[in-house]
């Protein structure tokens, strides 16, 4: 594999040519530095950008170290708080005599029942997992409430609505009329869970950010442009809870 030592470390990192005018890198999720390429670009240009680009590269490889082990001290245990449509809901985790591991919501608190025989590390595996579908199907049972009754206020037909675990967006609306929405919108206020959803509906007349959209969603929702600083606030928290 082609590397680099820059400032006495090693970078490693992999090729990929394609029918693109420019070149470009990028560190996935895995670590691994990939570099697009034109066809026509030799492997000394390609080292001598990925040298140029070596800083950014350590310190996105640097960030990537750091999340990785901020989630493996991520524990999910009775006191823990959850946000939940603007609110907290309290983690009360039950270790008993169950079968299988489930969750419900009781009041201001998300119970979870986990076996006796599972162990601290699959325990903790299990816990989250099961947090995670918990959300997910509240999401599909809220969002499509949030959805018909815009849909019927408003005059919009979509098609289907589906959950989604997203890294990059919010929501999305297909030129089909299917909407998309991040189940990890539940961590907000509902008034920033209609704002994503009047966006993707404002999307079956608009398939673009146009004028029209934004004027669009603004008789819709006036105050729109707080939900997006919301959002845009609040992304980085949201995502580093589960």
């Amino acid at each position: 594999m082609p590397h680099i030592i820059y400032n006495g470390q090693r970078i490693d990192y992999k090729v990929s040519k394609k029918g693109k005018k420019m070149i470009t890198i990028r560190v996935n999720e895995k670590g691994e530095v990939i570099v697009t390429a034109p066809p026509f670009a030799d492997d000394e240009f390609i080292r001598m950008f990925v040298e140029k680009g070596a800083n950014l590269i350590l310190e996105k490889l640097k960030d990537l170290g750091k999340n990785k082990k901020d989630e493996k001290k991520k524990e999910f245990k009775t006191g823990k708080r959850l946000p939940f449509l603007g609110s907290e809901l309290n983690l009360k985790v039950i270790v008993d005599d169950v079968d299988k591991i489930r969750a419900y919501k009781k009041d201001c608190e998300l119970i979870v029942c986990v076996p006796k025989l599972l162990d601290k590390t699959e325990r903790q595996q299990h816990i989250n997992d099961i947090i995670i579908k918990w959300y997910k199907e509240q999401a599909k049972k809220i969002f499509k409430i949030r959805l018909d009754y815009y849909s019927r206020k408003y005059g919009f037909e979509y098609k289907r609505m589906a959950v989604k675990e997203q890294r990059t967006r919010w929501g999305s609306c297909s030129t089909k009329g299917n909407i998309n929405l991040n189940w990890r919108l539940l961590f907000a206020p509902i008034d920033v869970i209609d704002h994503v959803i009047i966006h993707e509906l404002c999307h079956l007349k608009h398939h673009n950010h146009s004028k029209s959209f934004w004027n669009e969603i603004k008789s819709i929702d006036p105050d729109y442009e707080s939900k997006k600083k919301w959002l845009k606030e609040n992304e980085k928290l949201i995502f580093s809870i589960i």
